[in-house]
């Protein structure tokens, strides 16, 4: 008898402890027959909402300050070896009529290939200028060289760029693999060679890093990746590289 009463009691405190709880969420939870009647919540209704909220807001500070360690900034200048007068006077002249035909003009039209020897004796005599120009023309198409000539012109004069200008080089780089020009490799890697041509001091490559950066949209970072953003562009423009009209 004593085992029987001691499990009703048992079972009739449960029942009991299970009713409570009931109410309580019947109170947060209240339910309104012909509309809402304006019943405030008692407040710890609202402990689990708070804790939820405390928690995403944890987590979103964590985020954050992963997102700033990743975005950490230091301003890099390139330095550039000096150039010949010799080189820039060929750079210069073929650069002169390159840009005056580049509306007129047509890809493979001959007209670029008249300039070829001029920017190659440039690039051959470690002018960078003439180097990346070249690339360029031939990378692109404008010249009648062949498809496979040119790549491989290209990645000779790659060669010779990154030693000069490693940072340039890495720039260069990321557009090869967004255009999928002669280099194979892992999806979004352009953005890891953007990164490292910035870090390095790529005038080009900074920009173009605080472009990708202004266009994210993240309310919470907004502001770190304001102050982000502008000290990269000052970055760029302290090299040559203007800013825009935004900053």
């Amino acid at each position: 008898m004593y085992k029987s009463l001691k499990y009703t009691l048992i079972v009739l405190g449960f029942l009991a402890a299970m009713f409570i709880c009931f109410l309580l969420w019947l109170k947060c939870n209240p339910i309104h027959i012909g509309g809402a009647n304006g019943q405030v919540k008692p407040a710890y209704c609202s402990i689990g909402e708070k804790w939820e909220e405390k928690q995403r807001k944890k987590e979103t500070m964590k985020t954050i300050e992963e997102i700033k360690k990743n975005l950490e900034f230091t301003c890099v200048h390139e330095k550039r070896p000096p150039l010949s007068e010799e080189t820039q006077q060929l750079y210069n002249y073929a650069l002169h009529r390159d840009l005056n035909h580049m509306w007129p003009g047509q890809r493979g039209d001959g007209f670029w290939d008249e300039l070829l020897p001029y920017y190659r004796i440039a690039a051959a005599n470690g002018d960078y200028k003439a180097n990346v120009r070249l690339q360029f023309l031939l990378s692109d198409g404008w010249t009648k060289v062949p498809d496979i000539e040119a790549e491989a012109e290209v990645h000779k004069l790659y060669k010779m760029l990154h030693k000069q200008l490693p940072a340039t080089a890495y720039y260069l780089l990321k557009g090869y693999i967004e255009d999928g020009y002669g280099v194979s490799a892992p999806p979004d890697s352009e953005l890891a060679f953007l990164r490292k041509a910035a870090d390095m001091g790529s005038r080009d490559a900074q920009y173009a890093l605080a472009e990708k950066i202004a266009w994210v949209d993240d309310e919470p970072t907004r502001q770190f990746r304001l102050e982000l953003m502008r000290k990269i562009y000052q970055c760029a423009s302290e090299q040559g590289r203007e800013m825009p009209l935004l900053i």
